[in-house]
């Protein structure tokens, strides 16, 4: 786990994550978290559908399991993602340093379309047990 985040330099990009998100996943989201929006019965992803989704699949190709801690979230949304658009994840570490038996990593991923238009950023730090 934290061995694979040992090894890399501030500036490591990671391989870029792709998915779409649909009506039933949007809505699942939104009921989830109590989002009482229209935006999914408009055609739209809730915002925080694209972090969270989006993140979870960077996380995951971290290969990040048991321990890891979500410390804080930047967010920053530019446009609206549509139901099934295509969305590309972009990830660079940030940072990347050990205290305390702890490895904390900041990750900046950038959440765009496939023809490039901006549709958020995203500042995440995570605490990993070294």
């Amino acid at each position: 786990m934290s061995s694979l985040l040992g090894n890399l330099e501030p500036g490591h990009r990671f391989e870029d994550q792709s998915f779409t998100i649909d009506r039933e996943t949007a809505t699942s989201y939104a009921n989830a978290v109590g989002d009482e929006s229209t935006l999914a019965i408009e055609g739209k992803v809730p915002p925080m559908a694209v972090i969270a989704l989006g993140l979870s699949q960077v996380i995951e190709a971290l290969a990040l399991g048991g321990g890891t801690v979500h410390a804080s979230q930047e967010v920053e949304y530019t446009a609206p993602a549509e139901l099934d658009q295509p969305i590309v994840a972009s990830t660079v570490l940030k940072g990347n340093s050990v205290r305390r038996g702890s490895r904390f990593a900041t990750v900046e991923t950038t959440f765009s379309s496939t023809s490039g238009d901006s549709l958020a950023r995203a500042v995440s730090m995570v605490i990993v047990p070294a």
